[in-house]
């Protein structure tokens, strides 16, 4: 019987899994380890922006969350000016100043 980990304070599925043991005292149960699951956890769509997290007895599709300081920053456009094409000749000896 396969057991599916995540993380402990996350519930993010942790592309890992094991055999879990039988039980000693209860023919026919097998041992699940703590943070881990029999369910088996479904491929998120668009791995690059969304994690599998078992939450809640179950396992979960959800977007990463982009942190508050980056979206800040992706929002806001350079001041106009502050970038400037160099060659990389000019680069190499430090940029233009």
């Amino acid at each position: 019987m396969l057991v599916y980990h995540y993380d402990a304070q996350t519930g993010v599925y942790a592309n890992f899994s094991s055999e879990a043991d039988p039980s000693p005292l209860e023919p026919g149960k097998w041992l699940v380890p703590a943070h881990a699951t029999m369910l088996i956890p479904p491929a998120a769509p668009n791995p690059k922006k969304q994690l599998t997290v078992f939450r809640d007895g179950k396992w979960n599709i959800e977007t990463i969350p982009v942190p508050p300081a980056l979206k800040t920053n992706l929002e806001k456009a350079p001041p106009e000016g502050m970038w400037q094409r160099i060659s990389i000749k000019e680069a190499l000896k430090g940029g233009v100043t």
